[in-house]
C-alpha cells in the first residue's frame, strides 16, 4: 500500500521543472488524513502516510501515528522513521529552524487556540534525528545562540521558554514570564504593572547566567500601552 502511495505522489511531485502536488496542507478542516509529502530540496520529498488510532496517550485516549520516508530523485527510499501525532487538525511541516540549509521536521501534538507543542526532528547528513519537544506559538531563533518559543498564558501575560540546539538535542534553559498585572499604587486603588522574571530550568549555569543577569539581558521590554 505504501509502495503504491510512493508512486502515487512522486508522478506530481517529481515532474520537470519541479512542478508540486499533492503537497501537505497546513491544517486540515474536517475529515481524516491523507498521505501526501513534504519537497525537502535537491530532488528529494518526504513522504508522509497516516495510521489513524495506532496510538494511546497518557490520558487513555487514541491518537494517530505517522510514518514517514524520505525519497530521493531515483525514487529510493533514504530513511524510514515514525513519530506519534496527537493534534487532531495540523499536519506535520518543514523549516530550516537551524539555518544550516536543510530542513527540519516539526510534528504537532497536543494544540490550543495559540499555543502548541512541537516534536522536533533535524535533518543532519545521517537523516533526521529527534531532538526534543518546544511549547508556544512557534519556535525562532533569538540572540546569542538560543531559541525561543512565546506562549500565551492570557491576554496579558506570557512566557518566553528558552532552548539551545546542539549535538541535535533541543534543551530548555530557563523561562521569562513577563506581562502586566495589577498591583496597589498611591493615586488609585489599583494599576497596570509591568514585570519581567526569570525561572531557572536548572542549567543557567551552562550559560555561565544569573537570574539577575538573564533578566536584564533577556527581558522583552515594556509595550507602550494605548
Amino acid at each position: 500500500m505504501f509502495e503504491m502511495i510512493i508512486a502515487a505522489l512522486l508522478g506530481g511531485l517529481m515532474q520537470p521543472g519541479g512542478a508540486a502536488t499533492d503537497a501537505c496542507p497546513y491544517m486540515q478542516d474536517d475529515g481524516e488524513r491523507e498521505g501526501c509529502a513534504l519537497p525537502l530540496g535537491d530532488g528529494r520529498v518526504l513522504l508522509l502516510h497516516f495510521v489513524l488510532d495506532a496510538e494511546e496517550n497518557e490520558w487513555g485516549e487514541a491518537t494517530d501515528r505517522v510514518e514517514f520516508r524520505v525519497v530521493n530523485a531515483a525514487g529510493a527510499v533514504e530513511q524510514s522513521f515514525g513519530d506519534v501525532l496527537e493534534s487532531e487538525r495540523a499536519y506535520p511541516h518543514v523549516e530550516d529552524i537551524d539555518q544550516d540549509g536543510d530542513l527540519d521536521l516539526f510534528v504537532p501534538q497536543m494544540m490550543g487556540m495559540v499555543n502548541s507543542t512541537d516534536r522536533l526532528w533535524v535533518q543532519t547528513p545521517d537523516g533526521f534525528v529527534y531532538a526534543g519537544e518546544t511549547f508556544g506559538i512557534s519556535l525562532n531563533r533569538a540572540q546569542d545562540g538560543l531559541y525561543e518559543n512565546v506562549s500565551r498564558a492570557s491576554a496579558s501575560e506570557r512566557y518566553h521558554e528558552f532552548y539551545t540546539l546542539a549535538d541535535n538535542q533541543l534543551i530548555h534553559r530557563f523561562t521569562l514570564h513577563a506581562g502586566f498585572r495589577m498591583e496597589p499604587c498611591e493615586d488609585k486603588a489599583r494599576c497596570m504593572v509591568w514585570f519581567c522574571r526569570a525561572e531557572d530550568a536548572g542549567s543557567l549555569v551552562d550559560l555561565s547566567l544569573t537570574v539577575a543577569e538573564t533578566e536584564a539581558r533577556y527581558c522583552p521590554a515594556e509595550p507602550e500601552l494605548d
